[in-house]
């Protein structure tokens, strides 16, 4: 019936035990693989020609079944003869196709004929268009400027992005790789996994369980990159590129995969990407691959530029100390905070020093106990500023902290 020319109606009344959800769209997608030809979407009439369409294009895009990427041909087909004639949703569901598929140009062209209809939606894909060159603080504001859109527009707080597309919001931060950067992207998976403490080995518990590790809060849990068989294929594409992303671990737990076993199911998803189509992942996935072994990887890969281990300690304790400007009449002392590396590039230990400035100069630093930055000041202990002078230590001068509503709001928060 669905495919006979049926009316609106008609349909509707044969779907209505289904409702409005998931099943109804998955028999849609059902119905349209038995029905073996992309072409026949054209006996159906329009208004549930477009809903077969973006039910099988959002399985396309998460579950990459080959079988369902000449409905994406259809549909650019369609758009090709009459544009005007796709719902905005569908145009949409093909520009992030189009995107999915390396095909920028393309995708914004066809973006730039629906202007702001889009609304959030079309946001986050030009956003995403900003990160697939590398532009990763602008793909961090488009980001930020569509989710906040999507949450006026859809009165949800999470879950507002398709599953493909919603981790580039992070991948924009890490990118970046500073502390900043890197705890505003903690709060976003832990708010879209709805707790804190999410299993690492589930969708949002992964890029949790990541920023952990690179902090130096948990150990690598070998199980949570683990590409086995029955880890959908979104999922490990996510635990490859995370897990290049973080480099050389020390500390790790749990069995680690063999090398061939992974080398296999790598190959097994790119083949999978390639059949439908979507290159774009495929090549973040070489650009994975190629990090791994130590080859040249494009600079718009996020995960291309790493840092010194002890350059990311020292932006960490920049982090912590703040931008705050000393007092006048502050006393003229500094911290300096010594950091041991050892053969590996890891840092060893960090140990505080203080030294003191007379008339011919800063003198000698000396070790400061920990106990007693704590006591110079027991409600703001944490040094308020920090330049680098030289790899691996960093000077700054100690100044009494004022009680003033930035310091409480700053305790609060590290509270």
């Amino acid at each position: 019936m669905l495919f006979s020319g049926a009316s609106e109606e008609a349909i509707g009344e044969m779907l209505a035990p289904w409702g409005q959800g998931a099943g109804r769209a998955e028999m849609l997608v059902q119905a349209a693989l038995a029905s073996g030809d992309a072409a026949l979407l054209e006996r159906v009439v329009p208004a549930w020609r477009w809903r077969i369409l973006l039910a099988i294009l959002d399985c396309l895009y998460f579950d990459w079944d080959p079988r369902f990427q000449p409905y994406l041909d259809y549909g650019l087909a369609c758009h090709a003869d009459d544009p005007l004639a796709l719902p905005v949703a569908v145009r949409t569901a093909l520009a992030e196709g189009q995107l999915y598929a390396g095909e920028r140009p393309a995708a914004l062209a066809l973006l730039s004929t629906m202007g702001d209809a889009g609304g959030g939606d079309g946001d986050a894909l030009r956003a995403f268009a900003h990160l697939q060159e590398g532009g990763w603080p602008a793909a961090q504001a488009g980001f930020e400027a569509a989710l906040k859109r999507l949450r006026t527009e859809s009165r949800q707080r999470t879950g507002l992005m398709p599953p493909s597309l919603a981790p580039c919001y992070p991948l924009s931060l890490l990118a970046q790789r500073t502390p900043a950067h890197l705890e505003q992207a903690r709060k976003f998976c832990q708010a879209e996994a709805g707790t804190r403490s999410p299993v690492p080995t589930e969708r949002w518990g992964l890029w949790c369980h990541v920023l952990a590790v690179h902090k130096g809060d948990a150990r690598l849990d070998e199980a949570a990159f683990e590409l086995a068989p029955d880890v959908p294929p979104l999922a490990q594409f996510w635990r490859v590129l995370l897990r290049a992303w973080l480099g050389d671990v020390k500390q790790a737990s749990g069995r680690r995969q063999p090398a061939a076993a992974r080398a296999e199911a790598i190959a097994a998803l790119h083949a999978r990407l390639q059949g439908c189509g979507l290159h774009w992942f495929a090549q973040q996935l070489d650009a994975a691959r190629a990090l791994e072994t130590d080859e040249p990887v494009p600079q718009t890969f996020f995960a291309g530029q790493r840092q010194e281990s002890w350059r990311l300690a020292l932006e960490a304790l920049q982090a912590l100390a703040g931008e705050a400007r000393a007092p006048d009449g502050a006393s003229a002392s500094r911290l300096l905070w010594a950091l041991t590396i050892d053969a590996d590039g890891a840092v060893g230990t960090i140990e505080p020093l203080e030294q003191q400035r007379g008339p011919r100069g800063w003198n000698k630093p000396r070790p400061v106990p920990l106990a007693r930055l704590a006591e110079d000041d027991p409600q703001c202990a944490r040094p308020r500023r920090w330049t680098a002078s030289c790899p691996p230590a960093a000077a700054r001068t100690p100044r009494p902290c004022a009680r003033s509503p930035c310091c409480a709001k700053a305790r609060s928060a590290c509270a």
